[in-house]
């Protein structure tokens, strides 16, 4: 009775033994806060631990190959970065913008996997929601981010990307696949200079995306100048700009442009926030990356060739005036002490 006994004990400890191994080498899912969808529409997952390219394949994508182009602190940034950790590889990334939480992504080699890491757990987009089987991948991708800080409802600052691929050309994906792009120049302008938003909606399906409209809302210490396209029309109410673009082919881009000027009661130190959303009946909801203006603080008056500095003057003024009408009033009671003294 004893040994049996023994023996049971024995395999249930292996068993559990088993079952740890198991949960460990699964990356864990579901604790944490991955937040909203990319721009694509892609749900991230939140994984822990550090998981190499690697070893997200042996468990998502059993028998595939995949290279890794890891991005770390001090390579973050808009730019374009080749695959050079380890065994350099084909993949060659744009980071298109950055704010140190969000960034958007291009690349002409399809990828598998973006991971977002604010530290060893971060937010997984898979980028075949079949889970790897249709061999989709992607080749950009908007607002990506860190998963969520429960304690400010905001994403984490982001620390590290590993975008995961195996070299192979894109995949079509079989249906429509419609996105929309974002820039401002210049990203710093004063009351009464111009900014200009250029918009591009491309569609990277095989399908053709219908019914296709892109809308922005300016904000309202801008003042919209000019808007154009090359494909649809456009309608302005308010600050609201709508451009009916209609139907975008496979491989298609439609540029949308947009002028407008800082009103000249738009406040100092400001930064004027913008993102645009395009809507597709057969290709879903889609926002653009956000950009920023910022409206600093504007330079004081030139004369001379030199800054006028009478508004700094006038402010020390205010300030010794009580000193000086102080040490006065004391000067005025010594000399008046001085007269009273016997000679």
């Amino acid at each position: 009775m004893g040994n049996r006994r023994c023996k049971i004990a024995l395999i249930a400890t292996l068993f559990l033994l088993g079952a740890l191994g198991l949960a460990q080498t699964a990356w864990a899912q579901g604790p944490g806060q991955p937040g909203p969808p990319s721009g694509r529409g892609v749900q991230p997952v939140w994984v822990s631990g550090n998981p190499t390219c690697a070893e997200l394949a042996a468990q998502f994508a059993p028998g595939a190959t995949w290279n890794e182009l890891r991005l770390e602190n001090g390579s973050l940034g808009p730019g374009t970065y080749p695959d050079t950790w380890g065994e350099p590889g084909d993949l060659v990334v744009t980071i298109d913008a950055y704010d140190g939480t969000y960034f958007s992504w291009s690349s002409k080699v399809g990828v598998d996997v973006a991971l977002v890491k604010p530290g060893t757990s971060g937010n997984l987009y898979q980028y075949d929601p079949s889970g790897f089987k249709s061999e989709m991948e992607a080749t950009s991708d908007t607002s990506l981010h860190a998963p969520i800080n429960p304690n400010t409802s905001r994403p984490y600052e982001v620390s590290h990307i590993s975008f995961c691929y195996d070299n192979s050309e894109p995949k079509r994906t079989g249906k429509p696949d419609p996105v929309i792009l974002k820039q401002v120049e210049p990203t710093e302008a004063l009351p009464g200079e111009e900014v200009t938003f250029t918009l591009e909606a491309t569609n990277q399906g095989q399908e053709s995306a219908w019914g296709v409209v892109v809308t922005d809302e300016v904000s309202e210490h801008l003042q919209i100048l000019e808007v154009t396209t090359t494909q649809g029309t456009v309608t302005i109410e308010g600050q609201k700009v709508t451009v009916d673009i209609g139907v975008i082919g496979p491989g298609f881009v439609v540029e949308i442009v947009i002028r407008a000027r800082v009103r000249e009661d738009a406040p100092a130190s400001f930064e004027l926030e913008n993102v645009a959303v395009l809507t597709s009946p057969n290709g879903g909801y889609r926002t653009s990356q956000t950009v920023t203006v910022m409206v600093p603080v504007p330079m004081l008056p030139v004369t001379g060739g030199q800054l006028a500095l009478w508004p700094a003057y006038a402010l020390l003024g205010l300030l010794l005036t009580p000193v000086l009408l102080g040490s006065g009033l004391v000067a005025a009671s010594t000399a008046l002490s001085q007269r009273g003294k016997a000679r």
